[in-house]
């Protein structure tokens, strides 16, 4: 498309030494266009043997490029590591290795497009140092006011014990959550580890739209712990002074809060992580993080709107991708991990 600025789409070249940077790049809109500086924009796009997976928003040349350290649209100061972490934080699917393509693309003041040459790079996955894993099984059937861990899990390092998916505050005492014997228990453990869990005392009696944090817990930041709200996990958490800041339904006295950590120290050990796959997502299938598939599920628990699901129950998975019992209806959906 040419419009009365310019006859020609602009000219730019990508090149790589220290940085990616955006070289001998052309407008070719003649500056005659009203507001060309901010119409003059860059986006960068990333492909897999020729296949667009990805592309940031078109933006000014001198902005900001959340990838790597000081990166612009002009350049991009990242290691291949860092444009994997990138793009998996996007929620995109790649693999240790696998050689993708980078390629700029330019739009100037008359809405005239072009594509930088392509740039390769290898994709770096970073690796977790943690031995913690998660164990875990679930068994019905069972009756009354407590409950016993199941073979072969270990409860050194602690226990969470859950009924049909949301926590059971007691462990393995259910007097104030009797079991009947069609419900589902699930228990997990975490194993492998040098410290136990640490798991609060219940907090009660709050009102409003902030939750204090226990002392112990101050030093985490909002994704190394779990908080439930009457047995159901807490996706999204914001901190501001201490406090839980709530989104959404405000507490009430009669709400029950629970934190869980692995550990109060990260820099003595492992911690919790937590990645959302999605916000609002409906569909029978879904798709893990990339780093996280069918291989490795001792590394990840898997939450829909707060409620612990248990593979071959409540989904399968194969590779990254999920396959649902139920389909998700605009659900919340995200997973525990253990770094």
């Amino acid at each position: 498309m040419s419009g009365n600025c310019g006859n020609k789409p602009p000219v730019l070249r990508l090149t790589r030494r220290t940085v990616y940077q955006v070289v001998n790049l052309v407008w070719n809109d003649r500056n005659k266009c009203a507001g060309a500086p901010t119409q003059r924009r860059l986006r960068w796009n990333f492909y897999r043997k020729g296949n667009l997976i990805y592309q940031t928003a078109f933006g000014a040349t001198g902005a900001s490029l959340p990838i790597g350290n000081g990166s612009t649209y002009l350049y991009l100061n990242a290691t291949p590591a860092e444009i994997s972490a990138y793009l998996i934080a996007q929620m995109v699917s790649i693999s240790e290795g696998e050689v993708l393509t980078i390629r700029v693309q330019a739009v100037n003041c008359d809405a005239e497009y072009a594509l930088s040459n392509p740039m390769l790079f290898q994709a770096t996955i970073p690796v977790s140092g943690c031995d913690c894993v998660y164990n875990r099984t679930q068994v019905t059937g069972l009756t009354g006011n407590s409950a016993s861990l199941p073979s072969p899990l270990n409860g050194t390092n602690g226990i969470l014990a859950f009924k049909n998916g949301v926590l059971n505050y007691g462990g393995l005492n259910f007097a104030a959550n009797v079991l009947e014997s069609e419900n589902e228990v699930q228990f997990v453990t975490i194993e492998n580890c040098t410290t136990p869990l640490t798991i609060s005392s219940v907090v009660t009696g709050i009102t409003g739209g902030s939750v204090p944090i226990p002392s112990a817990f101050l030093p985490l930041s909002n994704t190394e712990y779990m908080v439930f709200r009457n047995g159901l996990l807490v996706r999204s958490i914001a901190i501001l002074s201490g406090n839980l800041v709530l989104e959404g339904t405000l507490s009430v006295p009669e709400d029950e809060w629970l934190f869980v950590a692995l550990n109060t120290n990260p820099a003595n050990g492992c911690v919790f992580g937590k990645i959302t796959i999605g916000a609002n997502i409906s569909g029978a299938t879904a798709m893990l993080p990339s780093t996280y598939s069918a291989s490795n599920q001792n590394k990840w628990l898997l939450f829909r709107n707060g409620v612990l699901q248990h593979p071959g129950n409540a989904y399968t998975v194969s590779g990254n991708m999920l396959s649902f019992v139920d389909a998700l209806v605009g659900d919340e959906l995200w997973i525990q991990t253990i770094e």
